[in-house]
């Protein structure tokens, strides 16, 4: 039986904070990851609609 995939929406982090969740992540049992990285809200509706993810790791701070 093969790993269950976890679809993982990043919006608006900075390159290094993306890579670090990325990172932190990958390392668990069991699961595959499967990323999409975004920078604005409008993004982020845009990648929920057409991803449908499992988890979104949001950046608070954007500005729309």
């Amino acid at each position: 039986m093969g790993e269950e995939v976890v679809r993982i929406l990043i919006v608006g982090g900075q390159p290094d904070e993306c890579e670090t969740w990325k990172s932190i992540l990958t390392e668990a049992k069991g699961f595959e990851f499967a990323f999409t990285e975004v920078d604005s809200g409008q993004s982020a509706l845009d990648g929920c609609a057409a991803e449908r993810p499992d988890c979104i790791l949001l950046n608070g701070a954007l500005p729309d």
